[in-house]
């Protein structure tokens, strides 16, 4: 088993939408790869113009589906953000609430 099946199955059910496509990454980045000759500095310059290209070309594609796995990425923390300012809320609310509580009792002593 590889490792992108490793991580697949060991992914909790919950979080698996967030999981990177790491198989499929890989296999874009070896495609890239594999279209990438050694570039002379002409080349280069013509490369960096393909970098807008998100059409068939394997740089198009890698920049597609990098720009996918990160926003899921990026959804995932601002789910575990959301998740704990409300705890965090919750918790200073129960604060509040417990000190109410013990300076009414301290009151009627």
């Amino acid at each position: 088993m590889g490792f992108g099946e490793t991580i697949q199955d060991a992914a909790p059910e919950r979080y698996l939408q967030y999981y990177l496509r790491y198989t499929d990454m890989k296999e874009l980045i070896q495609e890239l790869a594999s279209d990438q000759p050694s570039p002379t500095s002409r080349q280069r310059r013509a490369a960096s113009a393909e970098l807008m290209d998100v059409g068939r070309k394997p740089v198009g594609r890698f920049q597609e589906g990098l720009r996918v796995e990160l926003q899921k990425v990026n959804q995932f923390a601002c789910v575990k953000h959301e998740a704990m300012f409300l705890e965090l809320r919750r918790i200073c609310d129960s604060c509040s609430r417990l000190g109410r509580r013990i300076r009414s009792i301290a009151g009627q002593s």
